[in-house]
């Protein structure tokens, strides 16, 4: 079967090669490999991605592997499921050139997210889009010749819309950024860039000079402010929860002096009576973070716009923030158990 006999792929079948191309991986490893791709559009179920994976195993494109993990099932490329891949990526477009320019047929690229949205299932290359709200004949009509993947351009915590970049030398929107990547410090090369600019052209103005760090800090800084608040309330509550505990803890202890001193005249131990006024602490403070955690765990989709690369639902930031409330309690109740265990069972008695 020959390269060309195969193409073009349909996109979850280049996605699938493009995921397992520099590793082998199991079914939901490339489900995962794929929404981090695609930056979530291309969302496949469990079924079709299986019944996908059987055909480019029937094609010879794909072919499980062993693992040391037998519930799973690992897949790598074939050679010649390496061969498409590399046409497929041909095929799917190219770079701008120097022959872009206002004499050349207008061409443009376009996101993932643009062509998921109005090429849905489609070869989106080699069609012609306009950008006009009522595009006709007198529109200019541009050629898709490349599909790039999406990049969050105003802010992390937002997915991307459907985006497309034209050549420099077509697009006259009249600004340009320009990015310079270097290994020393960013802001010792400012200058060179603009000697190096001024000498192309004197008449070009660069200006709103920044690095990528501020960028991207600056789009986030609304987040940040917002978590920085809530963890400040977060700490402050803690606090004022330890305090409350401390104080009921320490009041319910004194309450239970004659208790206490009974139970030490009759042989009580002092583990014991430490842990009868940890165990009367601790016991509403467990009840309380059950309920906690499952309103947390209810509420946690409200957080997720103030979050980027972290799960809502993240199982042992629950897990730790649990334990911390628990030795913060537990601390609180040391305390009065240990001012419990020096309690004089004669003066106990005596005092009632």
């Amino acid at each position: 079967m020959s390269v060309e006999s195969l193409l073009p792929l349909t996109p979850l079948s280049f996605q699938i090669l493009v995921a397992v191309a520099d590793r082998p991986r199991h079914g939901y490893g490339i489900i995962k490999e794929i929404e981090e791709a695609t930056d979530g559009p291309m969302k496949s179920s469990t079924g079709t991605l299986y019944l996908a994976i059987e055909r480019l195993e029937q094609e010879g494109l794909l072919e499980e592997t062993p693992s040391d993990d037998a519930r799973r099932r690992y897949y790598q490329l074939t050679s010649l499921g390496r061969a498409v891949a590399v046409a497929e990526v041909e095929r799917r477009g190219r770079d701008f050139s120097a022959a872009d320019n206002l004499q050349a047929t207008p061409v443009v690229i376009i996101n993932n997210a643009l062509a998921d949205r109005y090429f849905p299932g489609a070869d989106p290359l080699g069609k012609r889009i306009a950008f006009d709200e009522t595009p006709d004949a007198t529109s200019e009509w541009r050629t898709i010749v490349g599909i790039v993947g999406n990049v969050r351009r105003e802010t992390v915590a937002l997915q991307e819309k459907p985006s497309f970049y034209a050549p420099v030398f077509q697009d006259t929107t009249g600004q340009v950024h320009l990015l310079v990547r270097t290994e020393h410090d960013p802001n010792a090369i400012v200058a060179a860039v603009r000697d190096r600019v001024r000498a192309l052209d004197p008449s070009l103005p660069l200006f709103d000079v920044t690095t990528l760090e501020t960028v991207v800090s600056t789009s986030v800084a609304r987040e940040r402010f917002l978590l920085v608040l809530l963890s400040i309330a977060a700490v402050v509550a803690l606090v004022l929860a330890s305090i409350g505990i401390f104080g009921v803890v320490l009041y319910s202890t004194t309450r239970r002096v004659r208790e206490i001193g009974i139970r030490v005249a009759l042989g009580a131990r002092s583990a014991s009576v430490s842990a009868l006024i940890l165990r009367s602490g601790l016991e509403p403070v467990l009840m309380g973070n059950a309920l906690g955690a499952v309103a947390a765990f209810l509420l946690a989709r409200a957080m997720s716009s103030l979050l980027f690369g972290v799960q809502p639902f993240d199982l042992p930031t629950f897990a730790s923030v649990i334990a911390l409330v628990l030795v913060v309690a537990a601390l609180a109740c040391a305390l009065p158990a240990h001012w419990a265990i020096r309690v004089d069972p004669t003066s106990a008695l005596r005092a009632d």
